[in-house]
């Protein structure tokens, strides 16, 4: 409404088991930023490893694309 970017960070879920699944997948994220945003994108982040917040025995390797970054322009 107001015209304004957005820029959403994600993680995805690699869905071999080792990560837990996300309640929203990027495709899911994407349908719903596309009801405010003419123009939206996912933009691989290379070379990102960052904290989970989990306890360290649910965390599992970090994979090299493990970063997408959700552009949203109107």
């Amino acid at each position: 409404r107001l015209g304004v970017p957005l820029v959403l960070s994600y993680s995805p879920h690699g869905g071999d088991g080792a990560s837990r699944p996300r309640v929203l997948g990027l495709d899911g994220i994407a349908a719903l930023a596309r009801e405010h945003y003419s123009d939206v994108r996912a933009v691989k982040v290379e070379g990102i490893a960052h904290s989970k917040l989990n306890a360290s025995q649910l965390n599992a390797d970090i994979a090299p694309d493990a970063e997408r970054l959700i552009v949203c322009r109107s």
